[in-house]
């Protein structure tokens, strides 16, 4: 193996545990308060690319529920956020656009009788609140109801990205809401 390879391969790791330590010590600092279904209730929940992080985070702090998992997509970001919530007993399901429609038949498989699973209708890259149909056929797919997620946050930093993503600060305030459907369903 090449000297570039091992170079990667060490950045990547780095990250993974970079990730791991941030999601770790924020979920546990963080005030969460849930004012929607229970958090260990079998769903797709689905909030806006810009929530995931806040989201997961407050998954956490309430002990993620068995099961959980996220949606991700098969490049090498998604490996090493896969890696890093692997240690924090959250399952990354990776998909990639080249296997077309097969990766619903893979996830029903999967999400069978495990527990709730959050996928982001606007994600990886936009545009910024467009859904694109994916969370509606994967409900229709797998037979599992959709619920969407929303929050209110006190102390975060917003990324200059496409999705101006919220990034939970230590000892934040979040609330999470369940959120009206239809804001989450391609047009």
């Amino acid at each position: 193996m090449n000297g570039w390879a091992n170079g990667r391969r060490m950045k990547m790791s780095l990250y993974s545990a970079a990730y791991h330590l941030y999601y770790r010590t924020v979920s546990r600092t963080a005030r969460v308060t849930w004012q929607a279904s229970p958090v260990s209730s079998h769903k797709l929940w689905v909030c806006w690319h810009d929530a995931l992080v806040v989201v997961l985070i407050s998954f956490l702090a309430e002990g993620a529920p068995p099961g959980l998992c996220l949606i991700g997509w098969d490049n090498d970001r998604g490996a090493v956020m896969r890696d890093a919530l692997a240690r924090l007993s959250v399952n990354v399901i990776q998909v990639s656009d080249r296997r077309g429609q097969n990766y619903k038949k893979e996830i029903s498989s999967y999400l069978a009788d495990r527990g709730p699973c959050l996928l982001t209708p606007d994600g990886p890259v936009g545009p910024y609140h467009v859904p694109k149909p994916g969370a509606e056929d994967l409900s229709k797919a797998t037979g599992i109801p959709l619920g969407c997620l929303t929050y209110e946050i006190t102390r975060c930093v917003r990324l200059p990205r496409w999705d101006r993503i919220a990034i939970p600060l230590p000892f934040c305030r979040i609330v999470i809401r369940e959120d009206e459907l239809s804001h989450y369903l391609s047009r």
